[in-house]
């Protein structure tokens, strides 16, 4: 069973893997549902509870980026209206990703009852503040690249609540997987929106929901901090200390110290 959060109108279900989050959104408008995952038992409560609370609102289904992890459960849902970036929808490695669902799968001998093919989004987001209104629900959504080259961040209102993607975790740093200027302004663009107030609670990828201003501010500046640093570092080998130190105040450090040299790694391609 997945740990959850719950509030009035949004719940968050965590998986015992990489403490990976699923958010719930039920509104009297729309039921919308992000990322479900990873493992089938803790994918079905999320699908008995969406049945539970659900009358006649559509569900529909948000998908923030393409990591295997964040698409795994989407089959579970085949009455969910798929949301995803122009990007999530445009790549032509599909066929590798479902490839890693599979050989998940079949690591850990799992068996799903469900279809684990790429999703095919209905909705595609093509550019920031593109909208989605279904009565008094507003869900505004931002292209969010640098982590992935496709990825999306949602806010939805009156909630206040942010759908950040694996952006601002408290348990992971920055994984650069496609760009790390992209990265940046990501972090700029969801720095801006905290600043304008269009969000109070930040749900990340992994890890603990934030709802203190001072732990969204820390996480902002964290992520921004550790993507210089490690620029400078290229260059400047002595910085390395600091980032480790920064590194080791996280729970799982032995990955993160993983994760940071693939990083160096991409960042090297990028100069």
């Amino acid at each position: 069973m997945a740990k959850r959060l719950d509030r009035e109108q949004w719940s968050v279900f965590q998986s015992e893997l990489y403490q990976t989050n699923t958010t719930v959104v039920v509104t009297d408008d729309l039921i919308l549902i992000t990322d479900p995952t990873w493992l089938p038992a803790e994918i079905e409560e999320i699908r008995e509870f969406v049945e539970e609370r659900r009358s006649n609102q559509p569900v529909y289904l948000l998908l923030t980026h393409s990591d295997f992890d964040h698409v795994i459960g989407a089959g579970a849902f085949p009455e969910a209206t798929i949301i995803a970036s122009r990007g999530f929808n445009a790549r032509s490695d599909k066929e590798n990703i479902v490839q890693e669902m599979k050989e998940f799968d079949e690591t850990y001998y799992i068996h799903r009852n469900y279809d684990t093919s790429y999703p095919d989004p209905d909705i595609i987001v093509d550019s920031d503040e593109q909208v989605l209104e279904e009565g008094e629900t507003k869900i505004t959504f931002y292209l969010a690249p640098g982590h992935t080259v496709d990825g999306l961040a949602a806010v939805i209102e009156p909630l206040g609540l942010c759908i950040a993607g694996d952006y601002l975790s408290n348990v992971e740093i920055p994984i650069i997987e496609y760009h790390s200027e992209s990265y940046q302004f990501t972090l700029k663009k969801l720095d801006e929106l905290w600043n304008d107030g269009k969000y109070s609670t930040v749900v990340p990828g992994h890890g603990l929901v934030a709802s203190k201003p001072e732990e969204i501010e820390k996480r902002l500046r964290d992520s921004e901090w550790y993507i210089e640093k490690t620029k400078t570092s290229l260059e400047d080998p002595y910085v390395e200390s600091a980032i480790f130190a920064f590194i080791d105040r996280h729970k799982f450090e032995a990955p993160l110290k993983q994760v940071h040299e693939s990083n160096k790694e991409q960042l090297k391609t990028e100069r």
